[in-house]
């Protein structure tokens, strides 16, 4: 209806999405986090992210597909394949009580009252305030600032100032001419920026293994030191 109903729309939607983030994903690493060992955590973290990064490297491109349909069917693919999880969720049992004492004994001393996940959470809030971790957390966000531009300025820098007919000619065309394929008259002569900025992904995918088990043989302050160096 109007510009600003739009974005406002928008917006909600974005806020849930990541509220609903917020809540599943804490979840999700800390029963990662229980069922690993010290020997295997590298590597168990590697396979995490090797699949995580597998679905950024296929999203844009059925995205690019989807959006060329119709816009709206970006969004409904989106929760159908967000859906699927409600199907792998009753394949694996949760954590059995013991096995997540042991891993969090710390936070289950202050277990004594009714109001326990306050006191958690003021414990949770001091341990993040200690000076050092609050300076290495503020100087890391700058980081994380600088990284979501990958998702947010990038795909607009693509579409309005590279020119990728030659990576269009030389790649592209050849591989859909094998399948019959056209190209779509909305590419406009240039590789989408969808089919590009998913390249990070397709890198972390393949090289999560073998960056995995080499970090796994160092101490974690040098191979965070050494990450934040090459970052």
């Amino acid at each position: 209806p109007g510009h600003s109903t739009t974005v406002g729309v928008f917006l909600a939607g974005a806020l849930l999405l990541a509220l609903g983030t917020a809540v599943f994903k804490p979840g999700l690493q800390g029963i990662i986090a229980v069922n690993l060992k010290k020997y295997n955590a590298s590597t168990g973290w590697a396979v995490f992210y090797q699949l995580v990064n597998f679905g950024a490297f296929l999203g844009p491109f059925l995205a690019g597909i989807m959006r060329l349909m119709a816009w709206p069917r970006v969004f409904v693919s989106c929760a159908a394949v967000v859906s699927l999880n409600y199907l792998l969720l009753l394949t694996f049992p949760e954590p059995t009580k013991e096995k997540l004492h042991d891993a969090l004994q710390p936070i289950h001393r202050a277990h004594s009252s009714a109001f326990e996940w306050l006191k958690v959470m003021w414990q949770s809030f001091i341990g993040i305030c200690e000076p050092r971790l609050m300076a290495f957390l503020v100087a890391f966000s700058g980081f994380w600032m600088m990284f979501y531009q990958l998702f947010d300025l990038l795909p607009n820098f693509i579409d309005d100032w590279v020119d990728s007919s030659m990576v269009l000619n030389a790649v592209i065309v050849p591989v859909f001419n094998v399948f019959g394929w056209g190209i779509p008259e909305e590419w406009h002569g240039n590789v989408p920026q969808e089919w590009m900025i998913n390249l990070n992904a397709f890198m972390i995918m393949f090289l999560a293994f073998l960056f995995g088990f080499m970090t796994g043989k160092m101490r974690s302050m040098v191979a965070m030191a050494l990450g934040i160096f090459l970052s």
